[in-house]
């Protein structure tokens, strides 16, 4: 079993971070090559600053939110990502196994703040994930891997929570940390070929006025598909 951990957050955690971003090196080139051939026209005319601004408004979405009919779904989603990010970057054992496996030291972050965010996110996930069940919009546009994707980040923090309590953990410390380092190394892996890879391609997502820029009369002919020859624009 020892020899497992070693394995699991030594050589094992170096692969799966290496994929993880020599995957999304490829994701953001693919986006940049669109962007700097497929939508060279469209980039000239693009509203550059309303698209930052967007941008930026969204990273914390308190203005959105303020306006928007699901307020609660805005709040927890916020609530999980950020969770997410500084536990999984700035909690103290993670940053020793950043600086061992990588050379990037972090500013670690202390087991009570670890554990408020740990239950933050674990809450918003399981708002998240009965919102996919119960409402119909969320649950049409929703594949299985979404779930399981939900379903495994719960179990890293479930994991990483018993570990990292002895006193409350169901099974042998050994055991819940070498599921706890699995998990995580089977998300690093998932990032960058599933929807987790909008971590890095959230700007890309912001700038619809690029990739939705039609050539002339294209807006005349989207109407007479969807209405008929009497459709007006």
């Amino acid at each position: 079993m020892e020899y497992a951990l070693e394995f699991a957050r030594g050589p094992l955690f170096i692969m799966a971070f290496g994929f993880m971003v020599l995957g999304l090196i490829r994701v953001v080139g693919v986006q940049l090559w669109f962007l700097l051939t497929r939508s060279k026209r469209s980039l000239s005319n693009a509203p550059w600053r309303t698209m930052m601004r967007d941008m930026f408004t969204w990273i914390v979405p308190a203005s959105h939110a303020a306006r928007s009919p699901s307020v609660p779904f805005i709040v927890f989603s916020f609530a999980f990502h950020t969770g997410m990010i500084i536990v999984a970057f700035f909690f103290a054992d993670h940053t020793a196994l950043w600086k061992s496996g990588t050379g990037i030291k972090l500013p670690s972050l202390g087991y009570g703040l670890a554990d408020a965010l740990t239950a933050i996110t674990l809450i918003s996930l399981v708002y998240l994930f009965a919102s996919r069940i119960i409402r119909s919009s969320m649950r049409a546009t929703s594949d299985v891997s979404d779930y399981l994707i939900l379903l495994l980040i719960g179990a890293c923090f479930v994991t990483g929570y018993f570990a990292n309590h002895p006193n409350v953990n169901p099974l042998p410390w050994n055991v819940m940390m070498l599921m706890h380092i699995l998990c995580g190394n089977l998300i690093l892996v998932l990032i960058p070929v599933t929807k987790l890879a909008h971590a890095v391609l959230y700007p890309f997502t912001r700038l619809s006025p690029v990739h939705w820029q039609f050539r002339p009369g294209a807006g005349e002919e989207v109407a007479r598909t969807l209405y008929g020859n009497e459709a007006k624009v």
